[in-house]
């Protein structure tokens, strides 16, 4: 048991609608299990982009900043612009590591949480919050760095576990 944390990405398909013009399926096979599906009638994919395990750094500021103070294990959308704040206050508080207003900054931007199950806190193991950190600079610079299409309509989604 212990904190899990999930980001994904849906991005939207609409393939269900004859004028999107899909055709075909798609084969697939898992754990030597084949699957056969119709993509006429997919209408969006959901990825798992994102995973934290008892960062509660990390899950403190999605409730605060994308829950509204709700800490209930529920399936919030976040927007892009959340995440660049978000990657904002990680680049932010990973260019004070080690300096003397590390710990002013820690607080201000992205400070531990209590929580059953939730891990360290800064204070408590701060190798396991900087390592955090560096997880989650990685996830959001990938995520946002990728090359969106414009005429794809793609969602956020956050979601814990506890």
């Amino acid at each position: 048991m212990g904190l899990d944390m999930m980001l994904y990405r849906e991005t939207y398909i609409g393939a269900e609608f004859s004028h999107r013009n899909v055709k075909g399926s798609v084969d697939i096979t898992i754990n030597d299990i084949p699957i056969d599906i119709d993509m006429k009638k997919i209408c969006s994919i959901k990825e798992s982009v994102g995973y934290w395990r008892k960062a509660n750094q990390i899950h403190y500021w999605f409730v605060q900043n994308v829950q509204d103070g709700e800490d209930n294990c529920a399936y919030y959308h976040v927007s892009e612009a959340k995440l660049k704040v978000l990657l904002e206050n990680v680049e932010k508080v990973l260019a004070n590591k080690g300096t003397p207003q590390e710990e002013y900054v820690v607080n201000e931007f992205l400070p531990s949480s209590d929580g059953f199950f939730f891990g360290s806190d800064y204070e408590a193991d701060p190798d396991w919050y900087w390592m955090q950190m560096e997880n989650t600079r990685g996830i959001l610079t990938e995520i946002l760095s990728e090359k969106k299409n414009p005429d794809i309509w793609v969602d956020y989604y956050y979601q814990s576990s506890w």
